[in-house]
C-alpha cells in the first residue's frame, strides 16, 4: 500500500519487492522483514501451482492478501510474444556466445526454468 503523501506532494508508485527464487518463500520470517521496507511482496506464481503460497504458509500469504500487500503474477498474463522473442535471442547469443561452457565442470545448481517462464502460452497466441 503506497503512502499517502503531504499536502503538495506528487503520489509514488508502490514499491514491490520481487521474492525470487521460486513462487513462494523458504522462510516466514524473509517475507515478514521485507514487509518492513516494502509496500509488498510480489510473487512469480504459473497458473498450474496458483494456490502454492496459500498452501505453504496459508497464515502469512492470507494475511498479507487481506491487508492487499500480497501480489501474484502471472508469467502466462505478463509475458507476451515480443518479449519472449527478445528472451529467446538473448538465451541463443548467450549459449552460442560459449559463455556458459564451464558450468557443465563445475559442481552448479539450476533452479528450473518453466515453459509459462519462457513465454510459452505467449508464442501459442
Amino acid at each position: 500500500m503506497a503512502k499517502k503523501p503531504p499536502a503538495g506532494k506528487p503520489a509514488t508508485k508502490p514499491e514491490i519487492a520481487f521474492y525470487y527464487p521460486g513462487p513462494v518463500w523458504y522462510s516466514g520470517d524473509w517475507v515478514k522483514t521485507l514487509v518492513l521496507f516494502f509496500d509488498g511482496i510480489g510473487l512469480l506464481v504459473p497458473a498450474y501451482i496458483k494456490d502454492k503460497p496459500f498452501e505453504t504458509d496459508p497464515a502469512i500469504a492470507v494475511g498479507l492478501q487481506e491487508a492487499g500487500l500480497l501480489h501474484i503474477w502471472q508469467p502466462e498474463n505478463i509475458v507476451d510474444k515480443a518479449a519472449t522473442q527478445k528472451l529467446a535471442a538473448s538465451v541463443i547469443d548467450i549459449v552460442s556466445s560459449g559463455a556458459l561452457d564451464g558450468l557443465s565442470k563445475e559442481k552448479t545448481t539450476f533452479h528450473e526454468i518453466s515453459y509459462s517462464r519462457l513465454g510459452d502460452m505467449a508464442m501459442r497466441s
